[in-house]
């Protein structure tokens, strides 16, 4: 996705995930055996506020490469450094300023995956 539009669409994808058979599935005509049998669709599973995910993940990607244009300011030592602090600053944000806290602390797991070529 590139903000709330949908990106990269491509005419086939990998088969269903377990995830998605056991929950989602057999509202989509999947017959318990033959993956095949369902219906074109797609679900994306997140916990919590999506909007908020992308509206703050973009807008803290570019403050820190802004900031890391300055001399005095180190790259993060890892990827997931970076990408559990935009976790933790999300979830003060609802903390501070949400009427009702949906995101919270602790982060307790989060998976970063990268699909090699």
């Amino acid at each position: 996705m590139q903000g709330f539009k949908y990106a990269n669409l491509q005419p086939r994808y990998p088969e269903p995930t377990a995830d998605f058979l056991e929950r989602d599935a057999r509202s989509l005509g999947w017959d318990g055996s033959d993956p095949s049998s369902i219906q074109s669709a797609s679900y994306v599973y997140r916990n919590g506020d999506f909007r908020a995910h992308v509206v703050a993940f973009e807008r803290l990607d570019n403050v820190l490469t802004d900031m890391l244009s300055f001399p005095d300011f180190k790259n993060p030592n890892k990827p997931e450094d970076w990408v559990r602090f935009k976790f933790e600053f999300v979830a003060y944000l609802y903390k501070k300023f949400a009427r009702r806290q949906i995101i919270g602390r602790p982060i307790d797991a989060f998976c970063l995956s990268k699909q090699l070529p």
